[in-house]
């Protein structure tokens, strides 16, 4: 009787430390999920050719990216204490006129957006911190960046108003203050959902310097408003909107 309660006993033990090992096991090989940045890149030089996108070592668009045009988000794995390699290229000179290495973090977007510096006569390339996180309910995301050429000493208001018509502007009514030349809106303002003309004002006064029609904000998006070419010349400005989401 007690050979059988000891061995019972070592049945039993025997089991209980299998089932451990093998939760231990199942612990120890269980993979952690993969984390993800995004990256995109616009062009805004109205001088530079079509340029490529390149994120370590790997050509991301298909269609060489032309002036005004932007590669959708790129989904960029993150690999722990590894930086990303960012490059930008001059598709038919076949260099490169921007590289960094950047460590990402999870669920952000970064953007390079390429600008005509008009005091150095070169393309350069402005990068900004993209915050994703979801407006609230019956809301979009709005910012606006100033790439405008030929306007680098002076700042622009930016104003929302109901799509066509006449209108006053209203300095009290500004979305955006005194933008400046490639420094960039870091905040997203809410804005109620709808149709907009979007009023391009030199900073300070009610001087309308371009407006842009019929921007439809949906709910839950985001946006950036990217001003861009000259003011100064006929046909010069122009704009893109880019989605963010």
């Amino acid at each position: 009787m007690l050979i059988k309660k000891i061995a019972h006993l070592l049945i039993s033990s025997i089991v209980l430390v299998s089932s451990l090992f093998t939760a231990c096991k199942k612990s120890s090989d269980t993979v952690a999920a993969d984390s993800f940045a995004k990256a995109m890149v616009v062009h805004a030089d109205v001088n530079a050719p079509a340029i490529d996108f390149f994120i370590d070592g790997a050509k991301i668009n298909k269609d060489s990216i032309v002036y005004g045009a932007y590669t959708p988000y790129t989904d960029v794995k993150i690999t722990p204490n590894t930086k990303t390699q960012f490059k930008i290229g001059l598709t038919k000179l076949g260099t490169f006129l921007y590289s960094d290495s950047t460590t990402l973090t999870e669920n952000t977007g970064i953007t390079y957006y390429v600008v005509l510096d008009t005091l150095s006569k070169t393309p350069i390339v402005l990068v900004t911190s993209d915050d994703l996180s979801a407006p609230t309910a019956g809301n979009a995301k709005f910012r606006f960046i100033h790439l405008v050429s030929d306007a680098i000493t002076y700042g622009f208001d930016v104003e929302l108003v109901k799509p066509g018509g006449a209108v006053t502007p209203d300095a009290s009514n500004n979305t955006f203050s005194n933008l400046r030349f490639k420094i960039p809106q870091t905040n997203f303002a809410l804005k109620p959902v709808g149709s907009y003309d979007v009023l391009v004002k030199s900073s300070g006064t009610t001087n309308i310097l371009a407006r842009i029609p019929n921007i439809t904000l949906a709910e839950g998006k985001i946006y950036t408003l990217v001003a861009r070419g000259f003011i100064g010349k006929t046909n010069g400005f122009g704009a893109t909107l880019v989605n963010n989401n």
